[in-house]
């Protein structure tokens, strides 16, 4: 048989504690600390009109918990310097959903709406859901809720409250700091002064603002709204109208879905577009989307230093342009005006160097020395022989497309260039034959550009460091 616990009267037994000039509005209750506001009936007001004295309850509220002479307890926004305030109600309208108060409610700040309700509590003896405030000037009505410290407000199933000046409302969240908001279920917030509101989130750190479901944001000053299912890890970033998104740096801005961005100062404003580096912007354009950018300009000066397309731009034929006066690039019917399709595109300003195998092969054997050109680590050689005996190389390990430059020095009698080796060579009306295997001296270099082709491996003229062609 399943055991229950009567607790009889909690007003006249142990169960219940009262502070100092605390306002218990529920048996089960307990308030520890000084004028705190604790448990009660919670309602929100969504406005106020002081001409005719009359609080607007918000849609749902049980107006059955109301009565003429029943006194109320209210608390604005943080920028009201009178909260709590206590009211007497001298008439109820259920229909409307409105409160006749015996005075006026004087509030500073921006008063009572819609989007900066009031929370509210009224005395319930019918509650029997517990509720425990600890500090100073509190107001906690929530259900099995916690609250700590001063001045804090909270509304709302199973949250807890810990700080100074605080505002939670909502269900099974939790805030720990100052000045911090809080408006939605399984809500956390570490640090001062955050706001959050939605579905699911937390942030820890100073002066963010998440506004949507699914947000994570850690660090400072981050401003995240209309999003969803956002990771935020950083200084001052900004995101609006975008979800599935994760962001870590400092000052950069993202407008698109499912992107990446990871730097300072980036502006990602293409679906799925992946930046990395510093100041550069990725535009909402087809060809954009799926692009990946490094960024490496200056605050006045964004640049990219490289990029990789995987779509290009193409006129979309069911857009019609004199059904856009507003000229966007999107018709009357919804038809783009450009619409993208699978291309790939790389681009990069500057220098495009491979890494260069610098080395001096020494061969006193009589055998010919096999040297790799390993293509996996270099594009160009830079090769010194030495020594009585000869070397040759191989590229044993180059795909077909590959090229690189070899330069030989002081190679005089010391190479013996592989046979399968194909060099090219051109017959030049009065000068004869250019091309072929390089004849070299003791001193200086000659260097070939070479290429694989299929299976083999194609060798241009040499040139030698007197600026000619080896004939």
């Amino acid at each position: 048989m399943k055991k229950t616990i009567k607790y009889g009267n909690a007003i006249a037994n142990d169960y219940r504690l009262i502070g100092v000039g605390c306002i218990v509005l529920s048996d089960f209750c307990i308030s520890v600390g000084t004028s705190n506001i604790v448990g009660g009936y919670a309602f929100k007001a969504i406005d106020y009109n002081a001409e005719t004295r009359e609080l607007t309850l918000a849609d749902g509220t049980d107006m059955d918990k109301f009565q003429v002479d029943y006194h109320a307890y209210l608390a604005g926004g943080s920028d009201d310097d009178n909260s709590p305030h206590e009211v007497t109600i001298i008439g109820v309208d259920p229909e409307t959903r409105k409160l006749t108060l015996a005075s006026d409610l004087v509030m500073t700040g921006a008063g009572i709406s819609p989007d900066s309700p009031a929370i509210g509590a009224i005395r319930d003896a019918s509650r029997e859901a517990t509720a425990f405030s600890s500090g100073d000037f509190n107001l906690i009505t929530g259900e099995y809720s916690t609250g700590g410290g001063t001045l804090n407000v909270e509304s709302g199933l199973g949250n807890r409250v810990h700080g100074v000046m605080n505002r939670l409302t909502g269900n099974m969240s939790d805030i720990d700091g100052s000045n911090n908001i809080g408006d939605g279920d399984n809500l956390s917030i570490k640090g001062n002064n955050n706001k959050l509101i939605g579905m699911t989130g937390n942030i820890a750190g100073f002066s963010n603002t998440g506004i949507g479901d699914n947000l994570s944001l850690n660090g400072a000053l981050n401003d995240f709204q209309n999003c969803s299912h956002v990771t935020v890890n950083g200084f001052s970033n900004h995101g609006s109208n975008c979800n599935i998104i994760h962001v870590s740096g400092a000052l950069n801005t993202i407008t698109a879905d499912y992107t990446q961005t990871h730097g300072y100062r980036l502006k990602n404003h293409a679906k799925w577009g992946i930046m990395f580096g510093r100041d550069a912007e990725l535009e909402n354009s087809p060809e954009n989307e799926g692009a990946f950018v490094v960024g490496g300009g200056e605050i006045n000066n964004p640049r990219r230093a490289f990029e990789v397309r995987s779509r290009r731009k193409i006129v979309n034929p069911l857009y019609n342009p004199a059904n856009d006066p507003d000229g966007d690039g999107i018709d009357d019917a919804g038809e783009k005006q450009y619409l993208n399709q699978l291309g790939f595109f790389t681009r990069y300003p500057g220098h495009l160097l491979s890494s260069c195998n610098i080395q001096t092969v020494n061969n006193d054997s009589g055998t010919v020395l096999n040297v790799p050109l390993d293509h996996d680590f270099y594009g160009r050689w830079k090769i010194t022989p030495t020594g009585s005996g000869q070397i040759t190389f191989n590229c044993d390990n180059w795909e077909d497309g590959d090229f690189g430059i070899l330069t030989v020095y002081a190679g005089a009698g010391k190479v013996s260039w592989p046979a399968a080796w194909k060099f090219i060579t051109v017959t030049m009306p009065l000068i004869g034959e250019l091309g072929g295997p390089p004849d070299m001296s003791a001193s200086g270099y000659v260097f070939i550009i070479m290429f694989k082709h299929d299976n083999d491996i194609f060798c241009l003229p040499a040139i030698t460091s007197a600026g000619g062609v080896d004939i």
